[in-house]
Formats: C-alpha cells, structure tokens, sequence
C-alpha cells in the first residue's frame, strides 16, 4: 500500500486540486453571455474555454497565463460571434486573482509539510500564483509554474525541473510523490488512481507516484 508519508516531498498541481478556478471562470462566462444576449449553458461555455485554452498553450514561445485568458476571451468571443469587450477581456485576464482555496487545501498542505516537502507544479505565471498561496496561506518548498520554464503542462519541462529543484535539496525522485494529472472537479472528472490520507483534497487530484526502492526508502546523496 503507497502511504504518504513514505516519501520526504509530494508535490501538488493547484488549480482545481488547491484553488477552484472552475465555478469562477463560469460564472464569468455566464454574466457576459447574459449581457452578449448569448444563449448558452454554463458546460458549454467551460468546454469551449477548455478547447481554446489547449490550443493557445501550444504556442510557442508561451504566453504567461493573463495573456492565455486574453487570447481565450478573444476566441469565445469569436465562436459565439460577439465583437470583443475590451473592459471585460482585461477583467478575464486578472481572474485568477479573485480564484478562492478549497476550504481543506491550507490545512491538508500543512499536515503533508509537517512530514515532508511540498511543491507546486502549476499552469499558471508567478503573479497569479502568488496570490493563490496567499490564499491558502502556504509557502510551498519548490515551486514550478508556466512561466518559469516557458511551457505548459503536460510538458516535461516542468517535472524535470521539480525533479531538479528536489535533487538540489537532497531528495531523489524515488523518494517523492510527483503531481502528473490534475482532476477536473466537473462531471468530466478524472478518476484519482492514488488515495492519500487527507480526504477531501486528495480526491480532487490524481498523481503518478515514483515509488521507494524495494528496500523501502532510497538512500540520501
């Protein structure tokens, strides 16, 4: 059985695993399609932030996110022929500001670093992350987001990077938990393959863990 605190660090992705960003770009979307006379669900409206967010977090070079939720706006706006608001396409890109915590993400992040290191592996730019840690009240141990390393999840910049950022504390990769998969909180959820001892906060995020030696924990460099 994986037990959490097997390992010496675990790191997290965050939205929708820490912050739920979801019902907030949502009920965005939703006020200005009310006010565009646009006749649209709110699913509708997520799916198609989804499609154009996957393809805008292709290009390269990357956009720091404030720019992918510009360039979103842009199309959403486009799919559902509605000229673009300027106002409300600078309001959309400052949304993550105003994205709140899950209720259980600050004291489940505090229990996991009492035992082990804990780091962020986020699609996102500094600023916004930033904010969100103030949110959860939490100073994460390494920290790897889109504009550090100039690409998107599922790019493997951003877990070679952790995996740097854990060596240089003196953790081997076998010795922690890696974030792969964040789970959506919708109905198109990802099942989580691993479950730790947190509830709630733990089935909001499937992982990929790097497992211990087969002589349990691998030894310190």
């Amino acid at each position: 059985m994986l037990r959490l605190f097997d390992f010496d660090a675990v790191t997290f992705d965050v939205y929708g695993t820490l912050i739920d960003w979801e019902p907030s770009i949502v009920a965005f979307l939703r006020e200005w399609a009310g006010k565009a006379v646009v006749k649209t669900e709110g699913e509708e409206l997520i799916m198609a932030f989804d499609r154009a967010r996957a393809d805008i977090q292709k290009e390269r070079p990357a956009h720091l996110y404030p720019e992918v939720l510009r360039r979103c706006f842009d199309r959403i706006s486009a799919e559902y022929n509605v000229p673009v608001d300027a106002t409300q396409r600078e309001a959309f890109s400052r949304t993550p500001h105003d994205w709140p915590a899950y209720s259980d993400a600050s004291e489940g992040l505090k229990v996991v670093q009492a035992r082990a290191k804990i780091g962020a592996l986020s699609n996102i730019d500094n600023v916004s992350l930033s904010s969100s840690c103030a949110k959860i009240d939490i100073r994460f141990d390494i920290i790897v987001t889109a504009e550090r390393v100039g690409a998107y999840k599922l790019a493997q910049e951003h877990f070679d990077t952790a995996i740097a950022d854990l060596d240089a504390l003196g953790i081997l990769p076998s010795d922690a938990v890696i974030d792969r998969i964040r789970r959506r909180t919708q109905s198109r959820s990802v099942t989580a393959r691993r479950r730790f001892p947190f509830p709630t906060l733990t089935k909001r995020a499937s992982r990929s863990a790097i497992r211990p030696t087969s002589a349990g924990r691998s030894p310190k460099r």
